[in-house]
């Protein structure tokens, strides 16, 4: 089995990209993805009117870029400058119920196919059902300590790895790839690491 550490935001198309990859990767490896929180843009940060239109600009090649690299995958716009901290939150209730890839998976549909706002509660309970979580205990998790604390946790780990971007992928716990890359990219990677392993 080889664990992989995917640091990803869920207000990130490129993460939403890797995301797809490494779910078709876990249909056909024997790995494990532990999801670790990053927010790309945290609450209360300013975007500036030219940095937004560079993210406008940008869009086209990352549209052109899932066709061509993810199979056709195609989504919408999602809401721009979401504070994604409550669904990361969220994120390490479903992991220690079982039911990370599911809710990961849900979050990331609702935003980019369904231009849905993360940040409202109500879309995150529909992601919770989705995954299989208990509607009511899932709430109480969106204001435990434990699991806000969970999350400053993944961030600032990253810094201390040097992680300045996402998605960052960490292999076997220490093998670094940057960026969003297409499954055949990771089916080498695997593949080259189980040989080495096993």
């Amino acid at each position: 089995m080889i664990t992989i550490q995917v640091w990803s935001d869920f207000a990130c198309p490129w993460c939403y990209l890797g995301a797809s990859a490494l779910q078709k990767l876990q249909t056909t490896h024997a790995v494990e993805i532990i999801w670790r929180a990053y927010e790309i843009r945290p609450k209360g940060t300013p975007i500036p009117p030219d940095y937004k239109q560079r993210i406008l600009a940008a869009r086209k090649h990352i549209e052109q870029a899932a066709l061509e690299n993810f199979d056709g995958l195609t989504f919408g716009g999602g809401v721009f400058g979401v504070n994604s901290r409550p669904a990361h939150v969220g994120m390490k209730f479903a992991q220690a119920q079982g039911f990370g890839d599911a809710y990961h998976a849900a979050v990331m549909d609702l935003y980019w196919q369904d231009n849905e706002d993360i940040e409202d509660v109500a879309v995150l309970v529909r992601a919770a059902k989705r995954a299989g979580l208990v509607e009511d205990e899932f709430r109480a998790a969106l204001a435990d300590e434990g699991n806000r604390r969970a999350v400053s946790a993944d961030i600032e780990q990253a810094f201390e790895y040097g992680i300045g971007g996402v998605p960052s992928l960490i292999f076997v716990q220490k093998h670094l790839l940057q960026g969003a890359h297409p499954y055949p990219t990771l089916v080498k990677i695997v593949e080259q690491l189980t040989e080495r392993t096993g």
